[in-house]
């Protein structure tokens, strides 16, 4: 005497779940959601591709210092790191002091600023991370004392395109930043699209 029980088991995917006279279980799936999951590990092995492509190349970051002295710099000019600890990929250049983004995606951008404002007046000082020839400005340090050194960081992930350059700007006012690991400009790619 042979008998099947059959139970359907209702979840976001239907099951059908079989269990015949010897107690052997057998689990079967419908076909809608067969194809819907099988579209969906297309779609995942084709990012695992990417990455494994990609993942040889090595992803870019780079730390770059100030060298021990103080640097002064001119209102509105670029702050460079010239002391490189870290640039995997070279797309961190330590004479012009700019980062180019060498895939479209997510970057995690980090700037700690060492500075003492030597300007005369009582202007609030900045520092911005710009990017498209210095049009947008993506972030901004601000500090307010003159004649006193001040400590501020910044961090963030940004959407930078290939090939989009970022650079550190300083503000309106001549700055004296602080040399050696006082001063920090990095980053790295978080997620590549």
């Amino acid at each position: 005497m042979n008998y099947l029980l059959v139970l359907s088991v209702v979840l976001p995917i239907t099951f059908d779940v079989v269990l015949s006279e010897s107690g052997v279980f057998d689990i079967s799936m419908n076909m809608d959601c067969f194809l819907n999951l099988t579209t969906r590990a297309e779609d995942q092995t084709k990012r695992w591709e990417m990455y494994a492509i990609n993942r040889n190349k090595r992803f870019p970051a780079f730390t770059a210092f100030m060298d021990d002295h103080h640097l002064r710099v001119q209102p509105m000019d670029k702050i460079v790191f010239p002391v490189v600890k870290i640039n995997i990929n070279g797309y961190y250049d330590s004479i012009t002091g700019i980062f180019k983004a060498h895939v479209t995606g997510s970057y995690f951008i980090q700037l700690v600023l060492t500075v003492r404002v030597v300007s005369d007046t009582n202007d609030e000082y900045s520092a911005d991370l710009v990017t498209d020839n210095g049009n947008k400005v993506l972030g901004t340090l601000e500090f307010k004392a003159k004649d006193v050194i001040d400590r501020k960081n910044m961090y963030g992930l940004f959407d930078l395109n290939a090939g989009q350059e970022v650079w550190i700007r300083n503000g309106r006012l001549l700055a004296e930043y602080g040399g050696g690991k006082l001063s920090v400009f990095s980053g790295f790619l978080a997620e590549f699209r």
